[in-house]
């Protein structure tokens, strides 16, 4: 019993603190965010195990960024609709999957130069994750498993190829 309890005080600080996160944004953090993102609209903040993920608009995309706890970009992620896709992109990706439907599709982009565009595809029945780097090469492939709801599951496998990230 007096573990349960534990554990009910802990569960119930954790959640007053990130609310109380999520209503006071570090003034450094906000500074190192509109330096990046200048016109950014409707921000919605969180902080997980020790980043922080910021959901907002930018420039007309839906977008999600991540900072260190020192208030470090490290990523970016932008939703894009298939026309946002490089026609190049595209075309490799239907070659090596001719019946493939495009579901979740993004941009992202990292402190570390390593942008690349990551696809959720469905072809003939079978769900692949693919990131695709600038030049067009597909660095990595897996397939995935949803379950009777359609939420992820697991990695079914895994594959680098060359000139991966």
């Amino acid at each position: 019993m007096e573990t349960f309890l534990t554990l009910i005080v802990v569960v119930v600080i954790a959640v007053v603190f990130l609310a109380i996160n999520r209503n006071h944004i570090p003034q450094k953090l906000k500074k190192a965010f509109y330096k990046k993102f200048p016109k950014a609209k409707n921000m919605d903040w969180t902080l997980n195990k020790r980043i922080y993920e910021v959901v907002f608009y930018h420039k007309g995309y839906e977008k999600k960024a991540k900072f260190s706890f020192d208030y470090q970009w490290l990523e970016t992620k932008t939703v894009l609709l298939k026309n946002n896709i490089p026609e190049n992109i595209l075309t490799k990706v239907e070659q090596k999957y001719p019946k493939c439907e495009f579901s979740d599709l993004s941009k992202i982009e990292n402190n570390k130069g390593q942008n690349f565009y990551k696809l959720i595809i469905n072809d003939e029945g079978i769900n692949y994750l693919l990131k695709i780097n600038m030049s067009n090469d597909i660095i990595q492939t897996r397939n995935l498993t949803f379950d009777k709801i359609n939420r992820f599951e697991k990695y079914q496998s895994f594959s680098e190829h060359e000139g991966s990230v």
